[in-house]
């Protein structure tokens, strides 16, 4: 294997291990974010007609979709501390860590005795 080859294989492998990454398990609250819930929706075709039309060569197929069904897609709410553990990153919690752990907290600590 000769440079050129061995460049974009370790380049991939720090990828591989940079999005295998997760939050730190102790550190500094910096920030908080709350996501609320969404919903939104879609639409399918539950059922197609196919119309043939001409003959030969010039025969040619056309699909109608003749009924229609909406999809509601819904998320639940997230709550996310941010923390500083030599390195800034995002962890997500629950409500109640969420609301005992206030910006400049220490987590995990502030979660379990909910002081700070």
């Amino acid at each position: 294997m000769n440079i050129n080859t061995k460049a974009p294989l370790a380049f991939a492998s720090v990828l591989l291990a940079a999005s295998c990454a997760t939050a730190p398990a102790q550190g500094q609250v910096t920030h908080r974010r709350y996501e609320p819930p969404r919903a939104w929706t879609t639409t399918s075709c539950g059922a197609w007609k196919t119309t043939t039309y001409g003959t030969g060569t010039r025969r040619r197929t056309a699909r109608t979709c003749v009924a229609r069904y909406v999809n509601v897609h819904r998320t639940l709410p997230e709550w996310y501390l941010g923390l500083r553990d030599g390195e800034q990153d995002e962890r997500v919690v629950n409500r109640t860590t969420w609301d005992a752990c206030p910006e400049r907290a220490t987590y995990p600590a502030c979660a379990e005795r909910g002081t700070w």
